[in-house]
């Protein structure tokens, strides 16, 4: 296992917060219903990551 430490630019885990997005958009039936949870999962907030 390797764990990598650094912010929310990394290309690994922003293909993770896409995924997570879509299937987050699947299960509550699309964007829109989730839509006021969004402000509060922006990437370019995000400082600390650690991507295992």
């Amino acid at each position: 296992m390797r764990f990598i430490y650094t912010d929310g630019n990394d290309p690994d885990f922003i293909e993770l917060c896409r995924g997570l997005d879509s299937f987050l958009n699947e299960i509550a039936g699309g964007e829109e219903n989730r839509a006021e949870y969004v402000l509060y999962n922006l990437r370019e907030d995000i400082h600390d990551v650690i991507v295992v």
